[in-house]
């Protein structure tokens, strides 16, 4: 999981964005919606996780898909980032250098993480059942 420092278009403030990138190319991974996954996608311990480094997840209203879903928030004016926008505007410019960001490692989370492991293991063995019925 990757948690990035984005200004926020709204207020220019820090906007935390989450994003998880699969590298291992695992089939129930791809299962979720591809090989990059958003706040949308995120399990709930995920969301947890990325509240631990202050990203706020809520479900937000998207006047480009005309429904409701879980998007990385400002937490100084509320705007919220859109699918649409997360991987060529946010993370790939952020892999590039432009946007400060840490990696967090779901497979070995860090001490401090550790206590969510179990929740994080039964969602994703959860999901390989399900990509697999």
């Amino acid at each position: 999981m990757f948690i990035i420092n984005y200004p926020c278009y709204e207020c220019g403030e820090i906007l935390k964005v989450a994003y998880i990138e699969n590298n291992d190319g695992e089939d129930w991974f791809e299962s979720r919606g591809g090989s990059h996954i958003s706040a949308s996608d995120f399990t709930a311990t995920e969301i947890k996780i990325a509240g631990y480094y202050n990203v706020i997840i809520n479900s937000s209203y998207s006047n480009k898909v005309k429904s409701r879903y879980n998007a990385c928030c400002c937490k100084h004016c509320k705007a919220f980032i859109g699918n649409y926008y997360i991987f060529t505007d946010i993370f790939v410019p952020a892999m590039s250098g432009t946007f400060d960001y840490i990696e967090v490692n779901l497979e070995n989370l860090p001490p401090e993480l550790e206590h969510f492991e179990n929740d994080l293991k039964n969602e994703y063995k959860k999901l390989l059942t399900e990509s697999t019925n």
